[in-house]
């Protein structure tokens, strides 16, 4: 979430959102959003295809899904004040509530696109919001929000920041702003800085350094780097990734472009270690042992990873993610010696 921002900033981003947005008449489609009825939210689905009814394409389709959100989804101040907020939420405890955080704004918009059949995803990164500041390192993300492709272009979207601000008070004020709509990367960056650089949809992506700097520095590196990354193609291989590879992508990548927040990596590794655990039940029931021993050294080889990371963090989640990669080694281990053994008795 973001404090307000000042009056002349606030124009002059607006102005070129209008333009990216390829100045669309939105005014029916905006209208019909803020004419549902509870009975028309009763469920994700009969929401979005109320949204959706008189739309003529997928632009519409998610224009109608932000006006709803922005209008109807108030920003939890009591949730987000709380430093011990872990809990994830559901779209439809979003839907109930009317109530969220950064990530419940953006769990139910995904809801919204999925039903409608928009490719989207949730983006997890760093932002200039509440109590932004420049001296300060980021050690852990701070906001959640969409990105949706739509006739083969990636586009940003922030329903959150879209529904309205909080003050010097701490108070949510509600207030719609069509900037954080299908805004254009080169100024969405001002604010948005994607863990994972891919997700920044720009030619050359910028360094967490240079995003802590100003807009006008930040405008002039983008316009003086020459080409140097295609994310089109990055988000092709990534897509093609099974979930847990791409999990794991992610936050090796999120790892290498910010190597301060070290427990995430650590919970990655340990979660694909345990991706792999599964992969090792199926094969169990066909006495692969050649294969299994080859997933076993891999799953060890995660679970050390894991520790490497995860050691270096007094989190009390992370003790306990120790000692469950420490049972995982053992198992391991043990594992491997009785694949071995089953291996020389059939050879």
């Amino acid at each position: 979430m973001r404090k307000a921002i000042s009056v002349f900033i606030l124009i002059f981003l607006t102005s070129i959102s209008f333009l990216f947005a390829q100045n669309i008449d939105y005014s029916n489609i905006d209208n019909h959003a803020k004419s549902a009825h509870r009975s028309d939210c009763r469920s994700v689905i009969s929401l979005s295809d109320y949204l959706i009814k008189p739309a003529n394409n997928d632009f519409d389709k998610v224009r109608s899904f932000y006006v709803w959100i922005t209008e109807n989804i108030t920003y939890d101040t009591k949730t987000f004040f709380n430093p011990n907020r872990n809990k994830k939420v559901t779209a439809s405890e979003v839907l109930t509530k009317r109530k969220a955080v950064c990530e419940g704004y953006s769990t139910l918009f995904k809801a919204l696109c999925d039903n409608a059949h928009i490719k989207c995803y949730l983006i997890q990164g760093y932002s200039k919001g509440y109590g932004y500041n420049s001296r300060k390192k980021f050690t852990s993300t701070d906001h959640t929000w969409n990105i949706v492709f739509i006739d083969n272009k990636w586009y940003q979207i922030d329903a959150t920041w879209g529904s309205g601000y909080i003050n010097n008070k701490k108070k949510f004020v509600k207030k719609f702003n069509n900037y954080f709509f299908l805004t254009n990367p080169k100024t969405f960056i001002y604010t948005h800085l994607p863990s994972y650089p891919m997700w920044q949809l720009l030619d050359c992506p910028i360094s967490i350094n240079d995003f802590k700097k100003d807009s006008l520095f930040v405008t002039d590196k983008i316009n003086r780097t020459e080409y140097c990354f295609n994310y089109a193609d990055s988000i092709a291989k990534f897509e093609a990734m099974p979930e847990a590879e791409r999990k794991l992508e992610s936050a090796v990548h999120a790892y290498e472009f910010n190597p301060v927040n070290k427990i995430t990596l650590g919970f990655a590794y340990l979660n694909y270690a345990y991706y792999l655990s599964t992969v090792n039940n199926e094969l169990r029931s066909k006495h692969d042992y050649d294969k299994l021993l080859k997933l076993e050294y891999e799953i060890l080889e995660y679970n050390n990873k894991a520790i490497k990371y995860l050691s270096k963090s007094n989190n009390q989640q992370a003790k306990n993610a120790l000692k469950i990669c420490k049972q995982n080694i053992k198992a391991a281990k043990h594992n491997i010696n009785a694949y071995k053994q089953n291996l020389k008795y059939n050879h």
